[in-house]
């Protein structure tokens, strides 16, 4: 990749782009371990509902989340690093138009 300093994959795929629901979303990302990367898109409406099961998930079990300049120890022309003073620390917070998701995603009862 000419000119790029660094190509970054993943190793765990929601494959959220495909329509599927925010269980499924939640259950593909959560096969992630140490330093896994997981691949989600900003666009599909499932997404953001699987998000605080996922997050909740993830810190349950002591992990943390970093962006990739903070996972390459790189910083972005003209951006300073999170939780610097020009940046605030990224925290979670609910989208009012959006319904509220549950707590932890889970099939419902038959």
């Amino acid at each position: 990749m000419a000119g790029c300093a660094a190509a970054v994959l993943w190793d765990v795929d929601s494959r959220d782009w495909t329509g599927i629901p925010a269980l499924t979303i939640a259950g593909r990302a959560e096969a992630g371990t140490t330093s896994s990367i997981v691949l989600m898109h900003s666009g599909p409406a499932q997404t953001p509902l699987a998000l605080p099961a996922i997050i909740e998930w993830y810190r349950a079990r002591g992990y943390g989340f970093v962006t990739i300049p903070e996972l390459l120890g790189v910083q972005l022309a003209g951006l300073e690093p999170s939780g610097s003073p020009g940046l605030p620390t990224p925290t979670p917070t609910p989208n009012p138009s959006l319904p509220a998701p549950a707590t932890r995603l889970s099939p419902a009862p038959r």
